[in-house]
């Protein structure tokens, strides 16, 4: 793979990256488990009915697998490959491992691993070049682009009136923060982004015009105050500046933090917020009571997310 352009690296949570195939002493021999995600299927049979009906499905744990060879030149070299591998599979280092590929073309892929039970380091005398099998398990079993995609909503400065005018003037939305984004999404899972708002404003509403879904805050927030909001699924959390927890800013029954995504090309289903919009478009729209020009900002932060490396 090495020859090949591609690259394939473990990133540990504190950002330490540890490359399986380095050209010299390390190369990867196999690599498995990278394709589509287990589906598991939930479905009914009614009274009479001869086949079953499928009603939600989820996507289940995936295995990868990747074969090293690593060469030494002397019995204590081998040690200290083996102890340099056990340091990078440790499980206790402060959250989940990624797994990154790399092509030539630039592209990238990352997942969320754990290391499930390796190495086990079978054969202690096999030392000039040995063999080991990495075993991971991602709870998470979708990919995702780790280059960062970022849209700004910003208050604009309203131009001059040139006079004479015609009354009665027309200012257009006065809540609406910036510009209407169509975002053409590539990815075939849904993004599920981080919002960052900067005040000052009254009330706040982040929305998904292609599937209705949106994010509302309620509550003022003075000028240079600012508000995070992370929309991951299991992760989701409300805080301001200092990290003080403000969910109870959110604004019920309007918001709805399982639907607001970015949703890949498909065919929307009921409320699945899972299933896809026409094309993949997702228009976005900001709006900010007391919004002031110049100061008033949201950024939406996203990566498009994949269900294989493919």
């Amino acid at each position: 793979m090495y020859e090949l352009g591609e690259l394939e690296a473990i990133i540990a949570p504190y950002g330490e990256v540890f490359v399986l195939g380095d050209g010299a002493a390390r190369a990867v021999l196999a690599l498995g488990g990278r394709g589509a995600p287990a589906v598991e299927y939930q479905t009914v049979r009614g009274y009479r009915q001869a086949s079953e009906t499928v009603v939600e499905w989820t996507l289940q744990p995936r295995s990868i697998s990747a074969l090293i060879s690593w060469a030494s030149t002397s019995r204590d070299e081998y040690w200290r490959a083996r102890a340099e591998l056990m340091r990078v599979m440790r499980p206790n280092q402060g959250g989940p491992l990624r797994l990154r590929h790399v092509r030539a073309d630039g592209t990238q892929r990352d997942v969320e691993a754990y290391p499930d039970s390796t190495p086990v380091f079978e054969d202690d005398y096999a030392w000039e070049t040995f063999e080991e099998r990495l075993a991971f398990i991602c709870y998470d079993p979708v990919f995702y682009d780790p280059f960062e995609q970022v849209l700004t909503f910003t208050a604009q400065v309203m131009a001059d009136l040139a006079f004479p005018v015609e009354f009665p003037i027309q200012f257009g939305d006065s809540l609406r923060l910036g510009d209407e984004v169509a975002v053409d999404y590539p990815g075939d899972w849904p993004a599920y982004p981080v919002i960052q708002a900067t005040g000052p404003y009254t009330t706040l509403a982040i929305v998904n015009q292609t599937t209705g879904a949106r994010v509302k805050l309620g509550q003022p927030v003075v000028a240079g105050e600012t508000r995070t909001i992370d929309l991951a699924p299991g992760k989701q959390r409300i805080v301001d500046g200092s990290g003080n927890n403000r969910f109870h800013e959110l604004v019920l029954p309007d918001s709805d933090l399982v639907a607001f995504n970015l949703r890949p090309a498909g065919l929307p289903l009921g409320d699945s917020p899972h299933e896809g919009v026409p094309a993949g478009v997702n228009v976005l729209r900001v709006e900010a009571a007391g919004q002031v020009a110049g100061q008033t900002q949201v950024t939406i932060t996203y990566q498009p997310r994949y269900l294989s490396v493919a």
